[in-house]
């Protein structure tokens, strides 16, 4: 049986996530689908706190984190941090 998107997402933010619900949903985590992707009870509370527009804001940012922390591994460059801990290094006690 499916669940209004309303009990729908009563369960998720319980950490009882259940798709579909009678729109056809999933739930904003995807986490029915996939159980690693349940956000944290905090993230849960807000998004249910939150009005429409903040709901959008919340949903996009857990989907762009994968794509920041890609970009943020892809921002070390081998030669300079290599330079950069021979710099401090000299600098330092560390030797």
């Amino acid at each position: 049986m499916s669940l209004t998107p309303e009990r729908q997402l009563k369960e998720w933010q319980a950490g009882r996530p259940q798709c579909p619900n009678t729109d056809s949903e999933c739930c904003p985590d995807f986490s029915c689908c996939k159980a690693e992707l349940l956000a944290p009870p905090d993230i849960r509370d807000a998004y249910i706190a939150a009005t429409r527009e903040e709901r959008l804001g919340l949903v996009a940012a857990k989907a762009n984190r994968g794509t920041r922390l890609s970009g943020y591994g892809n921002a070390i460059v081998p030669p300079l941090a290599a330079e950069f801990v021979s710099a401090y290094m000299a600098i330092s006690d560390c030797r």
